[in-house]
């Protein structure tokens, strides 16, 4: 079903994009928004919010996504979740001259206790509506019991300013989203989960070298940054290159001080990494027959994401 977009539902949408969930482009994007695609299955309701003169929706593939959704709730039947999704073309790059913020990397929220969960680019969607679900699932989202001395040894190891932010959690949430979105399409396309997973660890060492080259840039060398990029990218990638180690000490739920000591102790062949200075292969993939590559700026945590 699709309706109009009055001001009242924009004003409203507009209240939950505070402090670094204001960006500009998003914003400006909601005040342009005409139309509102509405669709539940089971237990999950979403809101495509678009312009109906400028945005094309696939109307095929999100059914297809919230299907893949579903799946992910088994635990949490019994709660309706609302899936906002905005359809701003923001795109999540680096930027070499100021601090990389969440208007560089993030694209959704969520409330763990509530019900609503709001995505705000299109870049990337299907896998992060199931980053955003997986929140709600308490064998894996292990936000309420964080460890102030296990982020900081964090810290010190890696070399990141005390400023940043900085949530070992979101590894793991974006790593069985990784996981998760990569076996939706080794199913619907009839592909290996294997090779799927490895060129995504080959584009994870690339997105990796380049932040590292950024931060060599840095005073110090320190990392700093306000979107919890290490997190997302650098310790995922140290876990990915050393996959099945890593569930041979993994548990439901996790130990977060385990998984601090694992990313530590793999943690040379970052180093390793960071010393490299050829710039590693900006890998591409190729499905029926489209060629699937990132541009070289980007900043997206998946090569295959979108699909």
């Amino acid at each position: 079903m699709n309706i109009n977009a009055n001001s009242e539902i924009i004003q409203a949408l507009k209240t939950h994009f505070k402090g670094i969930y204001k960006i500009p482009e998003v914003i400006n994007y909601i005040d342009e928004i005409t139309d509102i695609y509405l669709y539940k299955y089971e237990n999950i309701e979403i809101r495509v919010y678009y312009r109906k003169e400028k945005d094309e929706i696939n109307i095929q593939k999100i059914h297809k996504i919230l299907k893949r959704a579903y799946q992910i709730t088994n635990n949490c039947k019994n709660k309706l979740f609302i899936i906002h999704l905005i359809f701003s073309p923001a795109k999540k790059e680096f930027h070499y001259k100021k601090m990389i913020t969440a208007r560089n990397v993030n694209s959704g929220f969520t409330y763990a206790r509530g019900n609503d969960i709001f995505i705000f680019r299109r870049e990337e969607y299907p896998k992060v509506i199931i980053h955003e679900l997986l929140h709600h699932q308490e064998l894996i989202d292990q936000s309420l019991f964080p460890s102030t001395k296990d982020k900081n040894e964090l810290m010190n190891h890696f070399n990141i300013n005390k400023n940043t932010i900085l949530i070992l959690n979101e590894t793991i949430i974006e790593l069985w989203a990784l996981i998760m979105h990569l076996s939706f399409i080794a199913t619907e396309y009839k592909l290996d989960i294997n090779e799927l997973f490895e060129i995504e660890t080959k584009y994870s060492i690339y997105k990796s070298w380049q932040i590292l080259k950024l931060q060599d840039t840095y005073k110090d060398k320190q990392w700093c940054d306000k979107c919890n990029i290490y997190a997302y990218i650098i310790f995922k990638m140290i876990i990915m290159t050393k996959i099945k180690e890593f569930f041979s000490i993994y548990s439901f739920p996790y130990n977060q001080t385990k998984i601090k000591d694992f990313i530590i102790k793999h943690s040379n062949e970052l180093f390793d990494l960071r010393k490299r200075e050829k710039e590693p292969v900006n890998p591409e993939f190729i499905i029926n027959g489209q060629k699937l590559q990132r541009p070289s700026n980007s900043l997206c945590f998946m090569l295959l994401s979108d699909l």
